[in-house]
């Protein structure tokens, strides 16, 4: 199940959105980004020690944007999916576990 961050407009809005979702039993993200006018865009997948694996600088940015995030390759532990968008932040909690628990899913 996923909870997204906002719900997608469709391209004929006016309107900005971001949206992310987990694929099922696994460590992968879908992140979707339109953005109708020029506006500043930032994706970070941080740890609870505020270590950075993951940045995404959108300084100008406008249309569509669709990119997988792949965190199967981060230790065990709790991140956050950070999003600034609009000037508003937005946060995703995630826990990695151990690799062998990921298997057994």
């Amino acid at each position: 199940m996923y909870q997204p961050l906002y719900r997608p407009a469709s391209e004929q809005s006016q309107r900005s959105d971001i949206f992310v979702t987990q694929r099922p039993k696994q460590l992968l993200f879908d992140l979707w980004i339109y953005c109708p006018q020029k506006q500043a865009v930032s994706v970070k997948v941080v740890s609870r020690k505020g270590d950075v694996y993951f940045g995404l600088q959108l300084d100008a940015f406008q249309g569509s944007l669709e990119r997988m995030l792949d965190l199967t390759s981060l230790p065990e532990g709790i991140y956050m999916i950070q999003v600034i968008f609009k000037g508003k932040t937005f946060y995703k909690r995630l826990a990695v576990p151990a690799k062998s628990s990921l298997r057994a899913l």
